[in-house]
């Protein structure tokens, strides 16, 4: 991304663009590798534990895990946000904002211990009260240090951050996998998130170095809740709906089906929350230190906006030939029901990846109640998309809510123009490279399968895209491809420079 902290005039020393960049590109880096590195982690934890695990046990703990992460709306109630983008006064709005959130979490918890045999009579599984009360310790302890993270983000404290999350994710597996061995069935997952939840937090709490006093400062708490309380409704609101579907399902269908689902959902998101979660989170703060600079954003979001659609959607397109047959592959016969679903999840994600920068844009603005506007307007549609799709069981349902998802997708892209003071259409000329790419690659790689008689028609078909995608993106797209050809090798010059391969973050952390 050039000169993302600054335009200069004239001719611009590449020594000095990439200075000027680094913080940002670092960020940016370290936030995706240890997204990533994590995420292939708790990839492989998973599918060691499908294997070893039966769906129902899935299911089982998704019923309670499903009401734990409606409580993430109140792991920060929006003052982690909120302390992000403020920029004045930080100590005494760090501490004012962890107090708050102390509170909001502690809350929570009780009320998920209080009413754990309640949610367990309604599903008819007496287990679930148990994990539910297991899983309200894992959120207290994760959710006790939720504004030292958004300290580590706001600080651009990356590494740190991405540390702690691999750490968190080793301990996961590695208890979870053991207890399932010895046969704890649903509790090895819980005890698994239980143990990494306490590691990530302690972990947290020490590498965060979040200037903290026992003072509450109540008299900040008005302001900062002015900002985070919107965007805590908001929260809450969009919680319900994106967990709307899992809560639905194991009631409607089953914990079996339920399983299948939580499975499907959580595999085929995995891109989508390592790549376009980590550049959002990067993105932010960004945003925020240039919130009077509109025009900077709309350039910085632009930039991103292409570089994620070259990215995703040419392998959106190999995902639609063999996402299915491989997800049957690796986890075995067993998940074949939740093969369709996953390569449905999979491909939606990818091919709107390109909207993670605009989900951030309202609160660099402090524009808040458009996420809250955004939750309210969505939830009805997920009804009716359940509704519609689930008598067609779990892929009717997953159809329903990706269609649901893929016009909310395009309403972000249409809001965030106009609140930036941008063109529509100039905005979705930033994926028309990507598109027209992946659009040719869609097509010969659609023929090649229509028309080969080999089993391997599917994988075939997959490898064509990729070369395709290049061949058309460098023929008729030649400033998109010189402008990707730059960054990367921007991206490996920095990796290769002198000193370690990605700057260290002890000065802009203090």
């Amino acid at each position: 991304m050039d000169s993302m902290l600054g335009r200069q005039g004239g001719a611009e020393d590449p020594e000095a663009v990439l200075e000027a960049q680094s913080p940002i590109r670092s960020g940016v880096l370290w936030n995706i590798s240890g997204q990533l590195l994590s995420r292939v982690g708790g990839l492989l934890f998973g599918l060691v534990l499908a294997r070893i695990l039966d769906p129902e046990s899935f299911g089982l703990f998704g019923l309670a895990n499903s009401l734990i992460l409606i409580g993430l709306a109140f792991s920060d109630v929006g003052v982690g946000q909120a302390l992000i983008q403020r920029q004045r006064d930080l100590k005494e709005n760090a501490s004012a904002a962890f107090f708050m959130n102390l509170l909001a979490v502690s809350l929570f918890a009780l009320a998920m211990v209080a009413i754990s045999g309640s949610v367990a009579d309604f599903y008819g599984e007496a287990v679930v009260a148990p994990l539910l009360i297991t899983m309200a310790v894992a959120f207290f302890a994760r959710g006790a240090v939720a504004v030292h993270e958004s300290w580590l983000k706001k600080t651009m404290s990356f590494r740190r951050l991405q540390l702690c999350n691999l750490a968190s994710v080793a301990v996961y597996g590695v208890t979870a996998v053991a207890l399932a061995i010895a046969g704890a069935g649903p509790w090895a997952l819980a005890i698994g998130a239980l143990a990494s939840a306490l590691v990530y937090a302690t972990s947290v709490a020490i590498l965060s170095h979040m200037p903290l006093s026992m003072h509450l400062y109540r008299d900040r708490w008005r302001g900062l809740f002015a900002f985070g309380g919107v965007l805590f409704l908001a929260t809450i609101v969009w919680v319900l709906v994106t967990n709307g579907d899992n809560l639905a399902v194991g009631k409607l269908l089953g914990p079996a089906a339920l399983g299948m689902y939580v499975v499907a959902y959580n595999f085929g998101a995995v891109p989508t929350i390592t790549i376009g979660g980590a550049v959002a989170q990067v993105l932010y703060p960004v945003f925020a230190r240039a919130q009077d600079d509109l025009d900077e954003i709309v350039r910085l979001s632009n930039k991103a906006v292409r570089a994620l659609a070259l990215v995703t959607m040419p392998v959106a397109v190999v995902a639609l030939f063999i996402a299915r047959d491989l997800f049957v592959a690796v986890l075995g016969e067993q998940w074949r029901a939740a093969a369709a679903p996953f390569q449905v999840f999979l491909v939606m994600f990818l091919a709107f990846m390109f909207v993670a920068p605009f989900l951030v844009v309202y609160l660099a603005v402090n524009k808040p109640v458009i996420n809250l506007m955004f939750a309210l307007g969505t939830a009805p549609f997920l009804v009716l998309a359940i509704a519609v799709g689930y008598p067609y069981g779990i892929l009717g349902v997953a159809v329903g809510v990706s269609t649901m998802m893929s016009a909310h997708n395009l309403a972000h892209v249409v809001v965030a123009s106009r609140l930036l003071g941008a063109r529509v259409s100039s905005t979705l000329l930033q994926i028309l490279p990507a598109a027209a790419a992946s659009a040719a690659a869609l097509f010969v790689g659609g023929l090649l399968f229509l028309l080969s008689p080999s089993a391997f028609r599917s994988i075939m078909a997959a490898v064509i895209v990729i070369p395709v995608a290049a061949v058309t993106l460098r023929l008729g797209f030649r400033p998109a491809w010189d402008e990707g050809m730059t960054e990367l090798r921007l991206l490996l010059r920095r990796r290769t420079a002198k000193g370690s391969s990605l700057p260290t973050e002890e000065g802009r952390s203090r």
